[in-house]
């Protein structure tokens, strides 16, 4: 059983952090493709999906931020972007998929090497639960600021919403309901001597509490499920209608 769960995880993980960084270059590139040089935009997106990639595959994989396998991750990525880099980059069209091969790469080398590259915690911000908390924002940022509501106009990024959708849920139930990010933002709490949030609730329950409204995570839970199967439902029925 450890084995075929194990391979799930994997897979799971690679998808998530994969598709999760093709949509911050695809919505950077068509974005900003009218104000910056198209080569240009696609480029600045590439390199900052290539950190989102790494950073998440970490999380998504081991829950926590390997960095060593982080920055094996990033260097890898690189090198595969350079050398699948398209000829041409077209301003009136879709991102270009071919920079999905260089992100699977990336995030492959991260899920991979993530165990025997465990780095050790430091003080460092980058082990800091400020930090990870950050990260819980920025994958906030990315799904409901900015992809979700892009699938709504933008058809391109519908497949890669569903996926990285479907693949958040199912990480929910490799890591026994827990969000990964939510369990690297515990362990950081716990080496500061903070308390953990559960993690069958986490982050989004946190940060309304802090604002003085408490809500069941089972709640934020199961509204989360009812949103995500809900925009898979209609993107499925947009393309069979």
């Amino acid at each position: 059983m450890r084995a075929p769960r194990s391979v799930i995880k994997f897979i799971t993980a690679l998808t998530y952090s994969t598709l999760l960084g093709y949509l911050v270059v695809g919505l950077f590139f068509y974005v900003f493709r009218l104000v910056l040089p198209p080569g240009v935009a696609l480029g600045v997106g590439a390199i900052l999906a290539i950190r989102v990639t790494t950073l998440f595959a970490s999380m998504a994989s081991a829950a926590s931020l390997s960095w060593r396998s982080i920055w094996l991750g990033g260097a890898s990525g690189i090198v595969a972007m350079l050398a699948w880099w398209p000829s041409s980059v077209d301003a009136a069209g879709d991102p270009p998929r071919i920079l999905l091969a260089p992100l699977v790469i990336a995030s492959a080398v991260v899920i991979i090497s993530a165990g025997a590259l465990a780095s050790p915690p430091t003080a460092h911000v980058y082990h800091s639960a400020r930090f990870a908390r950050m990260l819980h924002s920025v994958q906030g940022f990315i799904l409901f600021g900015a992809a979700l509501p892009a699938s709504l106009f933008w058809p391109w990024t519908r497949p890669y919403v569903v996926g990285v959708t479907l693949s958040a849920l199912l990480l929910w139930q490799v890591w026994d309901g827990a969000c990964p990010v939510t369990l690297t933002e515990n362990a950081a709490r716990q080496r500061e001597g903070r308390p953990a949030m559960p993690p069958d609730s986490g982050f989004i329950p946190d940060v309304l509490a802090n604002l003085g409204v408490h809500v069941p995570g089972q709640s934020v839970t199961l509204a989360l499920y009812v949103v995500g199967f809900s925009l898979c439902g209609w993107i499925g029925l947009t393309y069979l209608l």
